[in-house]
């Protein structure tokens, strides 16, 4: 009897290391990216303006600018020949929670928060800046596209959660651009 318990003692105790990577893996699970993705078409020639955005949970949820605002970075890839016309003033950028409501972006640093924006070198300012126009591609087609960056600047006390999706409202498009997660394989 004395043998069988230790058979299966030292069994289920042999196991127990294959189990522990699954364990000890469960609080990166947490920090994975959540990848959201949206698309319009600038011209009549049906090829799409990607828009991308990559959110990292823990990071996104601990940093913030001047303990002020949460800021996301959107990737814009443009595979039409046509130019994408942006404007701070008419465009808007939303965080939708679902039961929050939703959060409109601060696209204009420099206009809604001189005081932020006067603290930033000139470096940062320029790469801050809302683009005012997001050009064609050159040679568009597969594999071709114009990449270009914006961020959005959300105020802090608003963002406890991740987004369910973003809608974004490009005024010169007079459409709206639903910003959404997609599943991604992985590597």
């Amino acid at each position: 009897m004395q043998r069988s318990i230790a058979f299966v003692l030292a069994i289920g105790l042999s196991l127990v290391p294959s189990y522990a990577p699954v364990f000890g893996d469960v609080g990166a699970e947490e920090g994975r990216r959540t990848y959201y993705i949206g698309a319009a078409t600038p011209g009549n020639d049906g090829i799409p303006c990607s828009f991308f955005v990559e959110i990292e949970k823990v990071t996104f949820l601990l940093t913030d600018l001047a303990n002020k605002y949460k800021v996301l970075r959107i990737r814009v890839e443009n595979r039409s020949p046509t130019s994408l016309q942006l404007s701070s003033d008419n465009d808007t950028f939303e965080f939708v929670t679902g039961k929050q409501g939703n959060v409109r972006a601060v696209l204009n640093l420099q206009k809604a928060d001189p005081e932020i924006w006067d603290s930033l070198d000139i470096v940062m300012r320029e790469a801050l800046v809302y683009p005012k126009i997001i050009k064609g591609a050159k040679n568009s087609g597969i594999g071709r596209a114009e990449v270009s960056y914006f961020f959005a600047f959300f105020p802090k006390e608003r963002i406890k959660l991740l987004p369910l999706r973003f809608e974004y409202t490009i005024a010169s498009l007079a459409q709206r651009v639903v910003i959404e997660t997609r599943p991604r394989k992985h590597r």
